[in-house]
């Protein structure tokens, strides 16, 4: 996966939260271990770091936008303020 984006008018809502544990989940159920990226500073780190991820390098003008991100990564299956990575079942 490249990219998750929740639509301005609806940032501050939850709804970020409830994609990244989606799409971590997703992940998880499909064998991978460990997510890294880039999260621009803000509520983008705030949210990943909420869910465990370690920050490491910072750039301090990300691909000549002028805006300062953090290569984060994230380990699954671990417990980060108490949630649990996992996709909920659909009902048969």
């Amino acid at each position: 996966m490249y990219s998750t984006t929740i639509l301005q008018r609806y940032e501050g809502q939850g709804f970020g939260k409830i994609l990244k544990a989606y799409v971590l989940g997703r992940a998880f159920e499909a064998g991978y271990q460990w997510v890294v990226g880039h999260a621009k500073e803000g509520a983008s780190v705030a949210l990943n770091r909420f869910f465990g991820a370690k920050l490491l390098r910072r750039h301090v003008n990300w691909s000549d936008t002028g805006d300062a991100y953090r290569f984060y990564e994230l380990k699954l299956g671990s417990a980060a303020r108490g949630w649990h990575v996992g996709v909920p079942q659909r009902a048969a």
